[in-house]
Order: structure tokens, then sequence, then C-alpha cells
């Protein structure tokens, strides 16, 4: 197969050159055609009867905000979440979908922010009139805000809904190392800049903790207000069912810890699998009539030709571009799916500036931070971007701190949501030595240089030169950082070198400092864009990791022939 495409995208350059791109295009869709049709015959596509579908909502795995690379050999363990709002909106709107049951006991992992999101389109799903129900043998914590979303949530009769709160631990080695004779070098601007003391201490700071405190309350806070506001539980419940189960649980009347959750309102009611397929069967609007079950991943896999020609050809002229950029922030990398590559970063938005259709940009941004350098080489490439009268606006997903936030600065507009973890204005340079280490085993290093770096080496402890040095470079990355800041937010120096202190703010606190314009999600981001724009009419395009047959669009499109 690959072959003959390699053949038949030789022949498209040869005609590309003989009679120009439109015929490339048509010839390019008679292969997705032919591809599509030599795959049916393989392998069936799924059928989606008339009437009567239900819908099973049973993501697998963690979900992700970064795109799904093209190509059959690609393996990954989250599910896209645009993939399942894209679902639940199709469902809404098609008259074949009834009702959605949740089954979520494959999911392992989903952020507040997340299950917020996709928690919104099960909203507007009910509001179609169609029913959400929620199935689980048991549900974690995490499954359980999302589960909170539909009109009524079942468990089985030995199941438990297990709730642990938040929390931030770290794992300090400064005693271990002493002992193996490791020492850690650690240079560092702004005070709060945590990192690095888990090798310097037996203990968090009590900067630390003040930081990490508000960050935990807040998720804490914003986790039980969802689900009281969801499930209609008196205020508090879900906390101290959280720090006291046990009495919590007994003041229900009941011995069973099922029986008891049921009491509660954590649930409505106890089923085996069994019985609750006897339930659903019996349900309005399935009444005395036969229906289909039908999972997620089948039903988005089962739209027809038409819709695929709809997304390669898009009814609106005006795009807002979208990157999403998950990971740590580096310079490079063969793999730019798992961390923010400065070097694939820049190339996509250069793709964003040299397409006349796209209006605006708006950066998906969750990233703890990373190199300074990378950072910068994104930020001055949405410069550019801004300078040629595009507007930038940054998303903040769950994170959006250190190197993430210097990538921001420049934006029009950051939107951040009220759980994201941001600021960390700070720089910390870290350097492991191992003289004594070495000395312990009887292993001794000599020599001669000329110069301080060509006599530094992680067999002995740093010369005063050396550390005078490193301080200074990590002071100079600092000061960038401030008059970056103060820049991009149009704050005095003095203003910004306090609010560059190496302090984690929450969104929430980042919004009443300055540092974040607008809470809100990807949603919201996407609408401001096109308002800066002036755009009434506009459809989204993205910039990262796309379909095979998008990237074999842009390969025509951007290739010289």
């Amino acid at each position: 197969m690959r072959k003959i495409f390699g053949y038949f995208l030789a022949f498209l350059r040869t005609v590309n050159t003989l009679v120009g791109g439109f015929v490339s295009v048509a010839l390019l869709l008679l292969l997705i055609v032919g591809l599509m049709s030599f795959s049916d015959k393989k392998e069936e596509s799924p059928k989606i009867t008339l009437q009567n579908n239900l819908l099973i909502f049973n993501p697998s795995g963690s979900v992700s905000e970064r795109p799904a690379a093209a190509g059959a050999l690609n393996v990954r363990t989250d599910v896209e979440l645009e993939k399942l709002l894209r679902v639940l909106r199709n469902a809404a709107l098609d008259s074949r979908i009834q009702a959605i049951v949740l089954r979520l006991e494959e999911l392992s992992g989903i952020s507040l922010l997340k299950a917020r999101v996709i928690g919104r389109e099960l909203l507007r799903f009910k509001q179609s009139g169609k029913p959400v129900i929620a199935y689980g043998l048991q549900y974690t914590q995490e499954q359980y805000l999302l589960a909170s979303y539909a009109d009524d949530i079942f468990m089985h009769p030995m199941g438990s809904v297990v709730l642990a709160g938040f929390g931030i631990e770290r794992t300090y080695l400064k005693e271990a190392l002493d002992k193996l004779g490791v020492t850690v070098n650690l240079f560092r601007s702004g005070k709060h800049k945590s990192a690095g003391e888990v090798f310097l201490q037996n203990e968090m700071s009590a900067e630390e903790k003040a930081s990490n405190s508000e960050i935990v309350d807040t998720l804490w806070a914003t986790y039980q207000n969802i689900v009281n506001t969801n499930r209609g539980l008196s205020p508090g419940y879900i906390r101290r069912l959280a720090e006291d189960p046990a009495t919590v649980l007994q003041e229900a009347g009941s011995l069973n810890k099922s029986e008891a959750m049921l009491e509660s309102g954590l649930v409505d009611g106890l089923m085996t699998l069994h019985e609750f397929n006897d339930y659903i069967g019996k349900l309005t609007p399935f009444a005395d009539e036969s229906f289909e079950r039908i999972d997620y991943l089948t039903y988005s896999s089962g739209e027809d030709f038409s819709g695929l020609l709809k997304r390669i050809l898009p009814a609106s002229d005006n795009k807002i571009g979208l990157i999403v950029a998950e990971g740590v922030v580096v310079d490079r990398s063969d793999d730019s799916r798992f961390v923010i590559s400065a070097e694939s970063m820049v190339k996509k938005i250069r793709l964003v500036r040299d397409d006349d259709q796209v209006k605006a940009l708006v950066v998906r941004l969750n990233t703890p931070g990373g190199s300074a350098l990378a950072s910068e080489l994104i930020r001055q490439e949405l410069d550019l971007l801004k300078n040629a009268g595009k507007p930038v606006v940054i998303s903040m997903a769950e994170v959006a701190a250190s190197g993430g936030y210097w990538i921001a600065t420049t934006a029009d507009l950051i939107w951040a949501s009220k759980t994201t973890i941001t600021g960390s204005i700070g720089v910390f340079t870290l350097i492991p030595t191992f003289g004594d280490a070495l000395k312990n085993l009887g292993i001794r290093v000599d020599g001669v240089s000329v110069g301080m770096l060509a006599g530094t080496s992680s067999a002995r402890d740093p010369s005063a030169e050396f550390a005078r040095w490193a301080q200074f470079e990590t002071d100079s990355v600092h000061e960038n950082f401030v008059r970056r800041l103060s820049v991009g937010r149009n704050l005095d120096l003095e203003e910004a070198a306090r609010l560059a202190n190496g302090r984690v703010w929450t969104g929430g606190k980042a919004s009443e400092l300055g540092l974040v314009d607008y809470l809100g999600d990807l949603e919201d981001a996407l609408a401001s864009a096109a308002e800066l724009s002036q755009l009434d009419d506009w459809e989204v395009k993205r910039f990262d990791l796309e379909p095979p047959w998008s990237q074999w669009i842009n390969l025509i499109r951007y290739s010289a022939f």
C-alpha cells in the first residue's frame, strides 16, 4: 500500500506540473475513496439503525487534548477530548440516538477541567430531551465527577464511590543523596521557585506548603461545588465523606456501604448489570420497543463519506487556527506529540502566518515549562504572527507554568480555568556533582585545564568562579522573563518583578493579579479570537497532528512539485 501511494504521489507531481493543483486534489480524493472502498472489503463499516439507538459512552484510558497521530501503527493509551465532544454534539442532534449510558470503568484518568468540558456537552445533550444514565460497578473520584452529570446514577450492589480528595506530595532525597555522596548545586531566581528543593531538603518548605495548599483547596472546592450542584447534595457533605467516610455512611442508617451511599443520595439505585439491562429495556422511550446499543467508538467511525467531504471542503473561508501544545518545552524532539518542541511549534505557527484564510490563532497550553530558550523561540514566532496582523490567544489547560507562561506573555488575551496551575515565573539551574561518591569508591579525578568551564567536572564540586557564573546565567534568564512579563502584561518592572518570584498560582488568583485576562475554557478562547478578528462566520482549523487525508492535502498544498 505504501509503494502504491508513493507511485501515486509521483504521478500527482507530474500532473500538477502540467495542469495545476486542482486536478491533483481531485485525483487525491479519488484515491481516498478507493482506499476507503478497499478497506470496506476487508472490514464492513459499522451500521447504525435508523431508530432507537442507545449510545454507550465508554472511553478507555486517560483523556487528552493531544491529537491522535496519523498512521495505523500509532499506539496510545489515551483518548482525544475533541473526539469525545464531537460524539456528544452529534448525538444530541441525531434522531437515531435516544439516550446515553455512561460506562466509565475503563476511564483511568480525567482532570477536573476536562470533566467539566465533557459535562457541559452532557448537559446540552439532556437539553435535547434525551436522558443520560450512568452505571458502574464502582466509581473512582474522577469517574463519579463525570457520572454526576447524569440524570440517574446506578451502581452494582457490591460497588462503592471512592472519594479521596486532593493532595500534593513530593519525595525528598537530601538525606539519601548525602549518604551516597552526591552534592546537588542549585542556582535559582525567585524565592518561591521550588523546583529542585526535593534534592536539597528533607521536607516541603513553608512557602511551597502555602502555595500548594491554595491549589489543593481550590481543586477540592471546585470538585465539591460541581458534584453538589449536579446531585443536589448539601454543602460540606462530600468533604465530610472524604474525611471520615465510616462515620458519614453509618449516619445513613445502614451497615451496608453501597446501601448507605444509596440512602445518602450519592447514587439513585443498586443493580446488577443484568438488572440494569432489564431496566433500560423498559425505560421510556424504549418501552415495548427494540433498540440497539452502540458504543461511542463505533458511532464516531460510522460517519458517511459526505461528512468527510464537509471536513475536507468546509463552508467558511474564515478560520481560527488552533494548536494544542502539551508536555515539557524542549528545543527539538523526534516525537513532538509528547513534548512541546520549539522546532515543531515554529513550523506550525509559520503555517498559520502564511495561510490567508486563518485570521487568528489560539494556542492551547498544557505544560509545566521547560527550556527557556525553546520558550523564547516559540514566543518570538507568536510575536511575528501578531505583527502580521493575526491576533494570538492563549488558552491554558490544567498547567501553563514557568516556560509555559513565558510563551503566553506575548498573547493578546490569556484565558485560564479557575483550577489552572500557572505562574512559577522564575528560573533555576540544577547541577549534581559526585566527588564524594567517587572518593568513597576510591576513584580520583585529576588533570590540567585553561579556562573555568574546561576545569569543571561532575566529579568535583564547582569552583567559586563557576558558582558565580551559574548564578549570573540564571539571574540573566530571569531578568529576561521579567521584561517579557512587564511588556506583555503592561506592568511596570517593579510590579512584574514582584509577581515574577517563582510563585505558583491558581487560574482564579492569576486573574485577580492580572496574569490572566479571563476565566473560561477553550471554547471561550476560540470565540474571543474570532471577536478580536471581527468574524461572525468562522471555523476552527487545527495545525497540530491531523488525520492522514488532511496531511495528504497539505502535502500537495505546501510541497514544491
